[in-house]
């Protein structure tokens, strides 16, 4: 289920194994996602008499019920106009309803994951970590685990370090943590003949696509600037070590990481002004 593509809004609930479940509980990066842009978007709802489980494109969902938003409908003014005598309650479900914490949120999402890579939806753990110097992509010399050597050329500009990523709570059943993840960063060491500098995770100059300082490390988002002030005291070729902290992360391999610097406006946040859910 369902038998087609199905849009619904995020907050709309979906009933799975005698709950209602916010479609946006239920994303998982693959089987059901949440589209970031759609140029026109129309929502309809079903009402009934009081607030049933309907099938929409073969999957059992809730009909529409007064949460104190009917009038942020265009016709709302329309049925209070036709209905005025109506004194059905708002916030009256059929079923409970989850939230975020709700215990049985975790069977309901492990279940959607498993089928997922059922479906060929694969996750892996490798996080295919790569430098993108000046456009182009340059891989690791091996060291050690979770230890990564790169030479960097002089007089290189831009340098990205690039990686899988993945949203926890798409890809792990009990996660909430909804931040978009790539690798996890310990040390950051620079050398070359006779100088070297070495940086811990806490230091404020990694910024752009870094998240907040956590104890003892600091995640990217799958694609952060190597600050350019750790490069210039160096003249020559430069050997670059970023140590790094085994995630427990999966990631999906549903499409190939990018292989290119994202420019300002892939870098901007993702649009969200449609947040349609689309489950397939």
């Amino acid at each position: 289920m369902p038998a087609r593509d199905l849009f619904v809004s995020p907050e709309h609930a979906l009933y799975i194994g005698g709950v209602l479940v916010p479609a946006w509980l239920l994303v998982n990066g693959a089987t059901i996602t949440q589209a970031e842009r759609i140029d026109w978007l129309e929502y309809f709802h079903i009402e009934l008499d009081s607030h049933e489980v309907i099938l929409a494109e073969g999957m059992p969902a809730e009909s529409f019920v007064d949460c104190d938003n009917r009038f942020m409908f265009h016709n709302g003014a329309e049925f209070a106009r036709l209905y005025p005598a109506d004194t059905r309650p708002a916030w009256g479900f059929c079923a409970p309803r989850l939230e975020a914490t709700s215990a049985e949120l975790t069977a309901i999402r492990a279940a959607l994951i498993e089928r997922a890579e059922a479906l060929g939806n694969r996750l892996t753990d490798d996080p295919d970590f790569r430098l993108i110097i000046d456009g182009e992509v340059v891989r690791a010399h091996p060291v050690a685990n979770e230890v990564y050597s790169f030479t960097i050329p002089a007089g290189s500009g831009a340098i990205w370090l690039a990686s899988r990523s993945a949203v926890p709570a798409e890809t792990e059943a009990s996660s909430q943590d909804r931040r978009r993840l790539g690798v996890s960063v310990k040390r950051i060491v620079l050398r070359e003949a006779g100088l070297r500098t070495a940086i811990g995770h806490a230091h404020p100059s990694l910024r752009e696509g870094f998240h907040a300082d956590e104890s003892g490390h600091r995640w990217t988002d799958g694609m952060a600037r190597l600050p350019e002030e750790l490069l210039r005291p160096f003249a020559a070729d430069v050997t670059l070590e970023l140590h790094l902290i085994k995630p427990g992360l999966r990631y999906p391999l549903v499409a190939p990481a990018p292989e290119a610097a994202p420019t300002p406006l892939q870098k901007s946040p993702s649009a969200r002004c449609a947040r349609a859910i689309g489950a397939g």
